[in-house]
């Protein structure tokens, strides 16, 4: 790349990072560019698809904590065995079958004890934090990520400097 490339690269990431000036000397092409290495690089980050499953571990492991304090009805269809078929079998012979199916409703309701009240209040909280945990990283992740892209484009600055001055260096010597 030329020289004057690199530096217009070079000043409109730090334009990006201080957001100090709107008129930008980079097309928006190189932006667009730039924006989706950062996208593919956040999703395809080990460190964020950590910091993200562990929050979603978090957030299952308070909805079954909470789910412990719910009622729960569960519809139970039962089939007895008739022991008294001897008893019956005047009814059948008529047709009528007497019933031999039962069914109900199980309903149970969980007690509120102290432990399972503070299990409940860590796993939220550890929840809270693993949001947070991952919030911060999301938002670090892309200031790592411009730092870095800086640093390139600075050091292929200075090489090119470099060599456009040894360059010049050279055609004068002659």
């Amino acid at each position: 790349m030329k020289l004057m490339t690199l530096f217009k690269i070079f000043m409109c990431w730090i334009g990006l990072m201080t957001n100090s000036f709107a008129d930008s000397s980079l097309s928006s092409s190189h932006r667009k560019k730039i924006q989706e290495l950062l996208e593919k690089s956040e999703t395809l980050s080990p460190e964020l698809q950590s910091t993200r499953a562990y929050r979603s571990q978090k957030k299952a492991e308070s909805y079954s904590q909470f789910t412990s304090f719910l009622p729960q009805a569960n519809l139970v269809v039962k089939k007895e065995k008739d022991f008294f078929e001897s008893r019956n079998t005047q009814l059948r012979s008529l047709g009528v079958y007497p019933k031999d199916s039962i069914w109900g409703i199980d309903y149970s309701w969980m007690l509120i004890n102290y432990g399972t009240l503070q299990a409940t209040r860590k796993s939220f909280t550890e929840k809270e934090k693993a949001e947070l945990e991952a919030s911060i990283a999301e938002k670090e992740y892309s200031i790592t990520f411009i730092t870095n892209v800086l640093n390139y484009l600075l050091a292929k600055y200075k090489k090119a400097a470099i060599e456009n001055s040894i360059k010049k260096a050279y055609r004068d010597w002659e």
